[in-house]
Parts: structure tokens; C-alpha cells; sequence
């Protein structure tokens, strides 16, 4: 019997991924597809796969950020930006002011936002 097992990737939260079974499970499956006998499903559908990442044998892989994770990986928390002081900030605005690639007038919201900001 196969089991649908819906494995979330703890990094970016999506649902695309993967078994990243052992050598003996991959060559398993070769063969069971060369000999089309049940069980080759490189998926979290195959039901030995799914036991064998919920115990911690085997990992996965994400298709869509492409990272690898265990069962007990945490969720990754976004860190937060690293705050700049205000005249840090203004020092940044100025510069992009005199190589033109702000205008006066956005520069001159910005900075009042950044002064009341203090």
C-alpha cells in the first residue's frame, strides 16, 4: 500500500521535494524500474522512503531552493538587516545624490524621513 506523505521544506517552505535516499535505496529502484516491479518511486509517495525520512534514516532535497534538509531540520528565521546608524544612512544618500542616481527630490524625502526617524 502507498502512503502519501506531503514533506515541507523547512527553508523556503515549499512542498516540491524530494527523497534523497541511500545507495541501497537508489540502486532498489533501478532495478525495480528495470524489472518493473512496484516500489521504484524515487517520491515521498513510495511508503518505505516516506518511513525512512520520518526516522531520520535519509534526507531530502527542495527543487525550488535546492537545499538539502533532515526530518528534524528547524525552520530557517529571516534574519533581521543589520540597522545602520542615521548618518550612516545619510552618508549612503549623499552618495547616490552626487552620482545622480537619485533626484534631488527623492533625496530630499528620504532624508527628512531618516532625521525624523532619530
Amino acid at each position: 500500500e502507498r502512503i502519501m506523505s506531503l514533506v515541507t521544506c523547512p527553508h523556503c517552505g515549499s512542498t516540491a521535494t524530494l527523497p534523497v535516499p541511500g545507495l541501497g535505496d537508489r540502486l532498489g529502484a533501478v532495478f525495480s524500474a528495470l524489472f518493473a516491479r512496484r516500489g521504484g518511486d524515487l517520491s515521498f509517495a513510495n511508503a518505505e522512503l516516506a518511513r525512512k525520512f520520518n526516522a531520520g534514516e535519509i534526507g531530502a532535497y527542495c527543487r525550488d531552493c535546492r537545499k538539502r534538509f533532515m526530518r528534524n531540520t528547524r525552520p530557517v528565521e529571516a534574519s533581521p538587516a543589520p540597522s545602520r546608524s542615521a548618518a550612516n544612512r545619510l552618508r549612503e544618500l549623499e552618495r547616490l545624490r552626487v552620482e545622480g542616481l537619485i533626484t534631488e527630490t527623492e533625496y530630499q524625502s528620504k532624508r527628512n524621513r531618516i532625521l525624523k526617524d532619530l
